[in-house]
């Protein structure tokens, strides 16, 4: 039976999505939730889902405006967690959650039983790009999520899929709350 993985990148992916979203709408947790759940959705179709994982990460800082961040991450791991992902909390430092994410599909790759990987990333650069370039040359499916600009990085071939969530998201951000969800 087919196997997948889910790596998901939570600031890269849902900061653009909330500064995208009207003021009433931003609720990170919620955004967390649903992009999380689309992830899933997403790697459900490709077959039995092995892991999930999400980095998030966390200000080191004592100031309120930190403080306020790292309250708010800990409540979209929570929610994160309640819904089958493996939570990796990171210090805010650059490209440390892509770091993470990245030693996790390559240990991953070692296991021959894991064929598709759903990635869930605001950006294509590295270390995603070296990444994206192992899994293609393994020939393994990949289906990379970004918000709404696809990285020049990220190429196209028959073992690449590459969505944008503005475009799943789309009546949410026009203002239609009771828009569904569907990979």
């Amino acid at each position: 039976m087919p196997q997948s993985i889910v790596l998901f990148d939570v600031d890269n992916l849902t900061i653009p999505a909330l500064n995208a979203l009207p003021q009433s709408q931003r609720d990170p947790v919620s955004l967390a939730q649903k992009t999380g759940k689309h992830l899933l959705d997403i790697a459900k179709c490709q077959g039995q889902i092995v892991s999930a994982y999400a980095a998030i990460a966390l200000r080191r800082s004592f100031l309120p405006e930190a403080l306020v961040q790292r309250c708010q991450a800990l409540a979209i791991a929570d929610t994160l967690l309640n819904i089958g992902y493996n939570v990796i909390l990171v210090p805010m430092e650059p490209n440390i959650a892509d770091r993470e994410l990245c030693k996790i599909a390559y240990e991953c790759m070692r296991e021959a039983s894991i064929n598709a990987y759903v990635i869930g990333t605001g950006d294509g650069q590295e270390p995603f790009y070296s990444l994206f370039s192992d899994l293609e040359r393994a020939r393994l499916y990949v289906h990379v999520v970004v918000w709404d600009v696809v990285q020049h990085v990220v190429r196209f071939s028959e073992v690449f899929r590459v969505s944008r969530l503005c475009d799943t998201f789309k009546d949410h951000i026009d203002g239609n709350q009771e828009a569904q969800f569907s990979p």
